[in-house]
């Protein structure tokens, strides 16, 4: 499964990639810093998943992941913020994003949404190699 990772803290950029490279199946394409870079990584790589973490949030943002949802429905967008307030969560779901989580306490839980979307991969690609043997 192809990832991009997109944000502007280069630390967190290198901590995903330290966590995400023990996960068998998993490839980050890009890493990138900023939304025109990333739509540049969609293009080109066409992952099934974009993490997003981003300290600065405008509307260019929110429009750039509309379009990029709108243009890659199937493309998981999984969001890790420093506010969850209620009102933030709608914005960042408004936009497209599929998850969103504290960065701070739910680190973990991007890990296991990574397992459980491989898992079910792995379940599909089973299940299609058992119906064409029938």
């Amino acid at each position: 499964m192809k990832l991009v990772i997109t944000s502007d803290s280069e630390v967190l950029r290198a901590r995903l990639q330290s966590i995400f490279s023990g996960i068998a199946s998993l490839e980050i394409v890009a890493q990138v810093k900023d939304m025109s870079e990333t739509l540049n990584a969609i293009n080109t790589f066409a992952p099934e998943v974009l993490i997003l973490s981003l300290h600065r949030t405008d509307e260019s943002v929110s429009n750039n992941l509309k379009e990029i949802k709108l243009l890659n429905q199937h493309l998981l967008i999984i969001v890790l913020s420093d506010d969850t307030s209620p009102e933030y969560l709608s914005w960042w779901k408004k936009a497209g994003a599929d998850y969103v989580f504290d960065k701070a306490f739910h680190f973990n839980r991007v890990v296991d949404v990574l397992c459980d979307l491989l898992y079910k991969q792995q379940l599909d690609a089973l299940h299609s190699g058992l119906s064409s043997n029938i």
